[in-house]
């Protein structure tokens, strides 16, 4: 029987503290005879390798390779395409596969480890460029750094962080200086040379410390950003003028063509949320 590790040194632990090999299989399950082996070797249990087994998706491979290839990342559209060549299995199993393809376009990667964002090695900004960033940002927040930032041929890619040492409870508005954890969320904001913008924000979290509140883990909050958005308020009120400017079908048409990707079903609840002040009118009817 094949144990982890974690459960292997549990074993070693327990017999140097004298448990007998009885003892030791009524604590953790395993039968004395796997607790006899691990306890007489010294080398670590090994990790069995699992069978390859024939995905559904096999005979479709190549075809996806070469529609990925072409530009065709949309799993939606993917599937329909190789349902009617005959694949009978679930869309699951494509995305895994388009996955890494999706992933690999980036030139540089983002590792979410421990609440910190790292940047793979092999892609440096200079600090020319660096700050060049950080005057176009600056109006979010002066207290936004740069991490990183890449140009893709549909977008920009850019790396933001605001390192604070205390955030304010939303709902008690209470300091607070214990963190909690850290997270990743993807904003866009206004595009730049007719590209999209998309803003990767590492949020922290925070534990509120009034016993009083109800809320025992905040999201930091930010002055240019509405909780649980995924847009700018500076691009929301862009959206909003060019809404309210025309109608929402050319409007759509008019967001394409400066780089913002939004349907004209997004563009009608900004209209409908948005609440309009009811004005006097200058002429005086009877």
């Amino acid at each position: 029987m094949m144990i982890k590790i974690g459960e292997f040194f549990m074993i070693r632990e327990l017999h140097q503290k004298g448990w007998s090999i009885t003892a030791i299989s009524k604590e953790t399950g395993f039968d004395p005879k796997t607790i006899r082996k691990y306890i007489k070797t010294d080398e670590l249990p090994k990790k069995q390798k699992s069978r390859d087994r024939e995905s559904k998706l096999d005979p479709f491979k190549d075809y996806l390779k070469k529609r990925i290839k072409e530009g065709t990342k949309n799993c939606t559209v993917l599937l329909d395409e190789i349902i009617a060549m005959g694949y009978e299995g679930r869309i699951t199993i494509l995305r895994d596969f388009v996955r890494p393809y999706v992933t690999a376009r980036l030139k540089w990667g983002l590792i979410h480890f421990w609440g910190r964002v790292s940047i793979l090695k092999g892609y440096t900004d200079s600090k020319k460029e660096i700050g060049i960033m950080n005057t176009l940002f600056r109006p979010l927040d002066t207290n936004l750094q740069i991490l990183n930032h890449s140009e893709t041929p549909t977008s920009f890619l850019i790396v933001i962080a605001k390192e604070t040492k205390s955030s304010c409870c939303p709902l008690c508005q209470r300091s607070s200086e214990r963190k909690h954890s850290s997270y990743m969320r993807i904003i866009h904001d206004l595009p730049i040379q007719g590209k999209p913008v998309l803003l990767y924000l590492r949020t922290q979290k925070w534990f509120c410390t009034n016993v009083d509140c109800k809320r025992r883990v905040f999201t930091e909050r930010y002055p240019w950003l509405l909780p649980s958005k995924r847009r700018t308020k500076r691009l929301e009120e862009m959206l909003r003028t060019i809404a309210f400017s025309n109608n929402c079908v050319q409007a759509s048409l008019l967001c394409q063509k400066l780089g913002i990707d939004v349907s004209h079903d997004t563009l009608l609840r900004l209209v409908h949320h948005t609440e309009i002040p009811v004005e006097c009118s200058p002429f005086c009817r009877h």
